[in-house]
């Protein structure tokens, strides 16, 4: 049904407002998403600013399968180093650091606050998995608490902070559940929310 709209959308190059609640439909079929919430617009955009670039934890959370992932942290640091820190249960805390390509200028009126950090389960790899720069991310370990094949990849369940988060790897991953994994993950692509507002900082 999606390809023969996307055809007729193609064959008549008119301007058509298609309404639906399934975020798969909305990414493979629009030009442009507008990501609604009470009646009121969030976000206008094309469907790789809606995904990478989301105005507020909504928007990101609403756009993506499975969706984001949201950790809580603290932000500390400075102008070219700031990082996040991680509270982890029974094990040392995680300290993740932020990329200075993705600082903004309201981040420094946020030190020793509370932020939510926003991964995507695409933003990490297995640790000895070349694919391309990605393998050059921020190392971190954590036992696998699921494993949860698709055929094309699997999607695993691990702990983060006291959040349980999904990350995607490639279908040669051989892990098993209770088994600990060492992972990559790609701080470039991550996003930074307000605790509070839910309003995107970085």
């Amino acid at each position: 049904m999606r390809t023969e709209i996307k055809k007729l959308h193609q064959r008549l190059g008119t301007t058509i407002v298609y309404v639906t609640h399934d975020q798969i439909e909305a990414m493979t079929l629009a030009d442009s998403i507008a990501v609604m919430r009470d009646g009121r617009i969030l976000q206008l955009g094309t469907p790789d600013e809606v995904y990478n670039d989301p105005v507020d934890k909504y928007v990101a959370g609403f756009m993506g399968s499975p969706s984001m992932n949201f950790i809580e942290a603290e932000l500390a640091g400075g102008p070219g180093a700031y990082r996040l820190h991680v509270a982890t249960q029974g094990e040392a805390a995680l300290t993740l650091p932020w990329p200075e390509s993705r600082e903004t200028p309201v981040l420094a009126e946020r030190v020793g606050q509370a932020v939510t950090l926003g991964l995507r389960p695409e933003h990490f790899a297995e640790e000895d998995t070349r694919l391309g720069d990605r393998a050059e991310g921020t190392p971190l370990s954590a036992r696998v608490s699921v494993v949860e094949p698709t055929g094309a990849d699997i999607l695993l369940r691990l702990p983060l902070g006291d959040t349980e988060i999904t990350a995607r790897v490639g279908p040669d991953c051989r892990v098993a559940s209770g088994e600990r994994l060492g992972l990559r993950v790609d701080m470039r692509r991550a996003v930074l929310f307000d605790a509070d507002t839910d309003a995107r900082l970085a």
